[in-house]
């Protein structure tokens, strides 16, 4: 559980356990209009 105060139950599961991707904000805000523009290029008129 999300708090230790809160009884485990047999669905739940442990974020210990789980892969989580690294989010790198300050990169995404500093790359935001390239990729956004690149995307709009090469993606978005097919």
């Amino acid at each position: 559980p999300l708090s230790s105060e809160a009884p485990k139950v047999e669905t739940g599961f442990d974020l210990s356990k789980m892969n989580l991707v690294h989010q790198d904000d300050a990169w995404d805000a500093a790359n935001k209009n390239r990729l956004v523009e690149r995307w709009n290029r090469e993606i978005a008129p097919k």
